[in-house]
């Protein structure tokens, strides 16, 4: 008896695996291994969708948060450029398109697709990378993370992450999948 409870279990969770993971779009940040890098060199980090299911975007939000002590972002609002690098052909670089931004909590990427066509960003891609400065502080066998904005406020209520949603050509959010990012030295 209790092996059929068992391996009744196991496939409800496995149709559920396969049933949550349909349609779902994937976006990673990368992990960079920091150990030979010394104060002062930058640190290239990719922001990767993977679009299996060949869903249609029409515009993102993308929020990172990072520790400031350790990284600093090469870019400014006004001046993006310094601090991004290798977009995708889907979205390229414009300041029409895209709008960046490190509010000292995270950083901000908003993208629209500026005719407002739905674009299927098929397989995995690489959106963009983007370039900080390292100014160390991770010690040997330490980590330091890299995660999505998922709404987090602080005790008095005030935003300190934005949501990171991507949207569809209905302008409706997505499900997505986040996957956090890591220094590792």
């Amino acid at each position: 008896m209790n092996r059929y409870i068992v391996l009744g279990l196991f496939l409800f969770c496995l149709m559920g695996i396969g049933f949550s993971q349909e349609g779902k779009l994937t976006l990673s940040i990368g992990e960079v291994k920091v150990a030979k890098l010394n104060p002062g060199d930058k640190v290239i980090v990719p922001i990767t969708l993977n679009n299996e299911s060949g869903i249609k975007i029409v515009g993102m939000q993308l929020f990172v948060g990072f520790d400031h002590n350790i990284l600093t972002w090469d870019g400014t609002m006004s001046n993006p450029t310094p601090g991004i690098q290798n977009f995708n052909e889907n979205c390229p670089y414009s300041s029409s398109e895209w709008m960046f931004n490190d509010n000292g909590n995270q950083m901000g990427a908003l993208w629209n697709e500026p005719s407002i066509s739905a674009i299927a960003f098929n397989g995995s891609n690489i959106l963009f990378e983007y370039i900080f400065t390292y100014k160390g502080g991770i010690g040997k066998g330490e980590t330091s993370q890299l995660i999505w904005g998922k709404e987090y406020k602080d005790m008095d209520g005030r935003l300190v992450l934005g949501k990171t949603e991507v949207y569809d050509g209905d302008l409706k959010p997505i499900d997505i999948n986040l996957v956090d990012g890591k220094l590792i030295n």
